[in-house]
């Protein structure tokens, strides 16, 4: 029996099976997802082979091997023709560039295409998915107030739909995208200084994972965002706990970007209690993830100012010249973005957006005034049929009024006319 006589004996849930038994990166599972695309191809099943790439992107370690297997989506769904399919497979592309290179430009093209495709779609998990993922962009331009009403409006969706569904993937992507909105709403509260409500989130987050195995990104996250309110509130040696705890998790699942996050507050932290040598430590491994990836944030870019101090109390000229031109670099990065995305999306999303609530608003007072006249019509219409049934009425008494004068004996004196009130 040849290799693909076995592959097309498996059945696609079979081949789940062995798939779902690793966790994310981990390229042992590619030999099966191979198996499940092979299967996909040999059966012309385009929505199966879509299914297969997106496997393959979740379990490919290299970021070039995601972003060639989401191209192989995108094509994929582009032939099938459905506009969900379409829409996923570009926000899956897009969260490639955000999630794994920070490039936040590329990332926001790829959500905007999503977006447009999934406008008219009825699946809700896909649309709160993209409002979520337009949302981090948002939060990066430090539009925090609108980026809390996208993360606050996904939260309540995948809550609610992680507590109807019975299907286990169903209720883990819901669930995901519950605890991933709510973390994200924590750091807009940070950024707003409402602190009570990040508080209470965190905690929130922390409590309804801590014996949860499936979600431990989601874990080192809260992890992180408690290490960051407990170093705020002067308690250190908790904070330091804390932090370390998501820099192990985010380590192990390789998510350089908030670790990069993590290793700026540990940094800070060793700087507020006197430990030069380590805060020199962390705030190079900063920059060490900077050179490597190449993405900065004004948090992350912090950094260099405490490094360019201390390089300057110490006269170390020529570490100053390196950090002072980190420094510049990451300023060009982020006023480069700031201008494009900011550009973008207004330009792609939000006019949109707005166009569509003025057209939705035009269409409400429509039906308004329809309504308005049809009530009007009905209301007219009755007081016609109530008049000319009290004219009938009065019609049928002056006739009987008549029948009665004129069969009547009694002689009536017009020459009293009384009075007529008016």
């Amino acid at each position: 029996m040849t290799q693909g006589q076995e592959i097309q004996q498996q059945s696609y849930k079979e081949i789940s099976r062995l798939i779902d038994s690793y966790s994310e990166n981990d390229e042992r599972a590619i030999v099966f997802v191979k198996m499940y695309i092979d299967k996909a191809k040999n059966d012309h099943n385009l929505k199966k082979l879509i299914r297969g790439y997106e496997e393959a992107i979740y379990y490919s370690k290299e970021t070039s091997r995601k972003l060639s297997y989401a191209d192989s989506a995108i094509v994929t769904a582009v032939k099938s023709n459905d506009q969900d399919q379409i829409a996923r497979a570009y926000a899956g592309k897009g969260i490639i560039y955000y999630y794994n290179l920070r490039q936040y430009k590329k990332a926001l093209e790829e959500y905007l295409i999503a977006f447009k495709y999934s406008k008219n779609s009825k699946d809700g998990y896909l649309k709160n998915k993209i409002i979520y993922h337009l949302g981090m962009i948002k939060s990066y331009l430090g539009y925090y107030k609108q980026a809390a009403v996208h993360f606050s409006e996904a939260a309540d969706f995948f809550e609610k739909n992680a507590k109807e569904s019975l299907d286990r993937n169903i209720r883990y992507n819901n669930e995901s995208g519950y605890f991933n909105s709510i973390y994200r709403l924590s750091t807009c509260y940070k950024n707003l200084r409402l602190y009570h409500k990040e508080d209470s989130l965190i905690n929130i987050g922390l409590e309804r994972l801590h014996n949860n195995n499936e979600l431990v990104v989601e874990f080192g996250y809260f992890q992180k965002g408690k290490g960051i309110q407990l170093l705020r509130k002067g308690n250190t040696d908790e904070a330091l706990k804390r932090l370390k705890l998501s820099r192990d998790i985010l380590i192990t699942n390789q998510d350089y970007a908030s670790l990069t996050s993590v290793y700026f507050n540990i940094g800070k932290l060793y700087k507020s209690i006197g430990n030069r040598a380590e805060s020199l430590n962390y705030f190079n491994k900063v920059d060490s993830l900077v050179n490597k990836f190449w993405f900065i944030t004004p948090e992350i870019r912090s950094s260099y100012l405490y490094l360019i101090d201390d390089a300057k109390k110490n006269g170390d000229t020529e570490r100053k010249m390196y950090y002072a031109d980190q420094l510049l670099k990451a300023d060009s990065i982020i006023n480069a973005d700031f201008v494009i995305l900011t550009d973008k999306i207004y330009s792609e999303y939000d006019t949109d957006n707005l166009l569509e609530g003025k057209n939705q608003e035009i269409r409400d007072h429509q039906v308004i005034l329809y309504s308005s006249i049809v009530a009007g019509l009905v209301i007219l219409f009755f007081l016609i049929w109530r008049f000319r049934k009290r004219e009938k009425e009065l019609n049928a008494r002056y006739q009987e009024v008549l029948e009665k004068l004129s069969t009547s004996k009694e002689t009536i004196s017009f020459d009293f006319i009384p009075p007529r009130f008016i």
